[in-house]
């Protein structure tokens, strides 16, 4: 028996805590997942996981191949135990990337309804529909869509920055979305419009714009990014602008299958960087403000939509300034195209060795 034992067809693998593996799905069912990872037995998805994740299985089938990570080398059965969690994740992102590029809708679920549009899910991953893009007939009641399901296309998707934007109105108003792109033909990038801000969220602004032509009613919708809302640094789109806002905007560049444009604000005003490249140089002294601490130095504005760094080994040793100081700085360098001044903040007292 022993020698048996010994033999290639008795060999069971070993596996290490938080090892990752490749199996093939074996059984799906309710209560039980089995993979065949190549052992003398399957290996199994924790029960706590198959709960939370028991819808996710519904898109998988046995002789599926998939990737998962050891979460216990031996259950009281003596199985393997795995989480597929990362894997079902990626495979729902996978999905939503096809069908983005293919332009198809897909079924989300309504969680709730804020001041600037609707929540939905989407299998676990969290979504967003502004205003403009709810189907006119719920408009007015957009509560009432509450735990609902709802067919959808995407807006926007890009995973790093965990954005997930989808248009019911793109589903349920094709004629009119036809109508928005007649429209959009009349705008050109570089063209500077009215807007009306419809919703606030923290990657931008959600707006309406009224295009020139009156012939219709068509109204468009764009996006103005985060970074397009000033030339300095924006943390909160909040603090800058709130719904039902009369703003200029900026097109920086139109898609015409969605019927929606990429919008800018800042770049309705003067590059500032343009204006201080001409008025300062290396060696100049100038007054400012510590607008944020970093782990290497502090930024400090000079001008609005100007802020230099004073890194920390140009910061005198005991004179380090906080969020709110104003203090005087020596210009190092000035790159306006890169948008980046470098400062050494100027000592407000001689080092005790040179009293």
């Amino acid at each position: 028996m022993a020698d048996l034992l010994k033999g290639e067809k008795y060999n069971i693998p070993k596996y290490s805590l938080g090892e990752m593996i490749e199996g093939t799905l074996s059984s799906i069912q309710p209560k039980e997942v089995l993979i065949d990872i190549g052992g003398k037995a399957n290996a199994v998805v924790g029960h706590k996981e198959l709960e939370e994740l028991s819808d996710l299985f519904q898109d998988f089938k046995v002789g599926d191949k998939v990737f998962g990570r050891i979460i216990s080398e031996e259950n009281r059965e003596g199985r393997v135990v795995v989480s597929l969690k990362r894997f079902t994740f990626d495979h729902r992102w996978k999905g939503l990337t096809q069908a983005y590029k293919d332009s198809e809708k897909i079924t989300v679920m309504v969680r709730d309804v804020v001041n600037g549009g609707i929540l939905i899910d989407y299998k676990t991953i969290k979504g967003y529909i502004p205003p403009s893009h709810i189907d006119p007939e719920f408009q007015e009641n957009p509560a009432s869509l509450r735990g609902r399901e709802m067919e959808v296309k995407i807006l926007e998707l890009d995973r790093e920055q965990n954005r997930f934007v989808v248009s019911q109105m793109l589903v349920t108003r094709k004629e009119e979305i036809a109508a928005k792109r007649k429209v959009l033909k009349t705008i050109k990038a570089g063209d500077v419009l009215d807007a009306i801000v419809e919703g606030v969220v923290p990657f931008g602004l959600f707006v309406r714009i009224n295009p020139k032509s009156k012939k219709d009613e068509v109204i468009l919708e764009g996006l103005v990014h985060i970074s397009e809302i000033a030339w300095e640094k924006v943390e909160d789109p909040a603090d800058y602008f709130s719904e039902g806002d009369d703003i200029k905007v900026k097109v920086l560049e139109k898609d015409e299958r969605e019927a929606k444009l990429n919008l800018s604000i800042k770049q309705t005003t003067e590059d500032p960087w343009i204006k201080i490249a001409k008025k300062l140089k290396k060696g100049d002294m100038v007054k400012g403000v510590v607008t944020r601490e970093t782990a290497y130095g502090v930024f400090i504005e000079l001008e609005k939509g100007i802020e230099g760094l004073a890194h920390i080994s140009n910061i005198p040793s005991g004179q380090e300034p906080d969020v709110g100081d104003k203090v005087t700085v020596q210009v190092d360098t000035i790159d306006s195209n890169e948008h980046r001044i470098a400062l050494s903040v100027i000592p407000t007292s001689k080092p005790v060795m040179y009293r």
